[in-house]
């Protein structure tokens, strides 16, 4: 653990030695109604990914197929910001959502590994917390092959 955060702090200080935001990183672990768990890494710092522009933070996000409704459902945490503050674009396989507050800048894209209907997108915000849903393109069928009984 040590040297992990050794690692996040040699690669977010900057050149000068004084940071000009705090350093957010984490990750979250669910599992998914396949029984696969899914692994998700958030924050501000560079680790292990591309480096997010000064000033901007990747929000806490959570995505679930819903096979049974044939939708998509996002979750995203965006503290500090209002709801006017919040844009959601949703394309044909990932939704984008940014958030610029006064103190606090979000910004992700959820890519999602199923084909999405952009028109059908909904978003709603309360408390922090953004919540989107999106048809899916093509309803999902589970896979199988009928078997004749002899």
């Amino acid at each position: 653990m040590e040297r992990q955060v050794g690692r996040l702090l040699r690669a977010n200080w900057p050149q000068g030695g004084v940071l000009s935001q705090p350093i957010v990183w984490g990750y979250s672990v669910n599992v998914g109604p396949d029984g696969v768990p899914h692994v998700q890494q958030f924050g501000n710092a560079n680790v292990g990914q591309q480096a997010l522009e000064e000033g901007w933070r990747e929000p806490f996000t959570t995505s679930v197929v819903d096979a049974e409704n044939n939708v998509v459902r996002i979750t995203a945490e965006l503290p500090g910001v209002t709801k006017d503050q919040v844009t959601v674009e949703a394309l044909p396989n990932a939704v984008r959502i940014e958030a610029q507050g006064d103190e606090r800048k979000y910004r992700a894209e959820i890519p999602c590994n199923v084909e999405l209907e952009p028109g059908s997108a909904e978003a709603d915000y309360n408390n922090g917390i953004l919540g989107v849903t999106v048809r899916l393109a093509k309803p999902i069928r589970p896979k199988g092959h009928k078997v004749k009984v002899r």
